[in-house]
Protein backbone atom coordinates (compact mmCIF):
# COMPACT_ATOMS: atom_id res chain seq x y z
CA UNK A 1 0.00 0.00 0.00
CA UNK A 2 1.20 3.25 -0.83
CA UNK A 3 2.37 5.50 2.16
CA UNK A 4 1.43 2.54 4.33
CA UNK A 5 2.55 3.22 7.90
CA UNK A 6 3.47 7.02 7.04
CA UNK A 7 1.07 10.13 8.64
CA UNK A 8 -0.59 11.29 5.55
CA UNK A 9 -3.38 13.99 5.01
CA UNK A 10 -6.80 13.09 3.95
CA UNK A 11 -9.70 14.65 3.00
CA UNK A 12 -13.13 13.27 4.14
CA UNK A 13 -16.51 15.33 3.10
CA UNK A 14 -14.68 18.70 2.29
CA UNK A 15 -12.27 18.04 5.65
CA UNK A 16 -8.47 17.31 5.67
CA UNK A 17 -6.84 15.36 8.36
CA UNK A 18 -3.95 13.47 9.33
CA UNK A 19 -4.23 9.58 9.43
CA UNK A 20 -1.92 6.68 8.93
CA UNK A 21 -3.06 3.41 6.65
CA UNK A 22 -2.66 0.52 8.81
CA UNK A 23 -4.14 -2.16 5.99
CA UNK A 24 -6.97 -2.88 3.30
CA UNK A 25 -9.29 -6.24 4.05
CA UNK A 26 -10.29 -8.50 2.32
CA UNK A 27 -13.54 -7.06 1.62
CA UNK A 28 -11.81 -3.40 -0.02
CA UNK A 29 -12.10 -1.17 3.11
CA UNK A 30 -8.99 0.65 3.93
CA UNK A 31 -8.03 0.69 7.47
CA UNK A 32 -6.83 4.34 8.57
CA UNK A 33 -5.61 5.43 12.09
CA UNK A 34 -7.46 9.03 13.26
CA UNK A 35 -6.78 11.14 15.72
CA UNK A 36 -10.45 9.89 17.03
CA UNK A 37 -9.15 6.40 16.56
CA UNK A 38 -9.14 3.74 14.10
CA UNK A 39 -11.75 3.91 11.17
CA UNK A 40 -12.19 2.07 8.25
CA UNK A 41 -13.22 3.71 4.33
CA UNK A 42 -14.60 2.33 1.14
CA UNK A 43 -14.01 3.12 -2.81
CA UNK A 44 -13.36 7.03 -2.68
CA UNK A 45 -15.09 7.98 0.75
CA UNK A 46 -12.04 9.54 1.67
CA UNK A 47 -9.02 10.84 -0.64
CA UNK A 48 -5.22 10.68 -0.14
CA UNK A 49 -3.69 14.79 -0.30
CA UNK A 50 -0.34 13.84 0.33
Amino acid sequence: LFRKDKVSVFEENGKKQNGIIRRADVDGYLHVETDSGMRRFYHKEITLVY
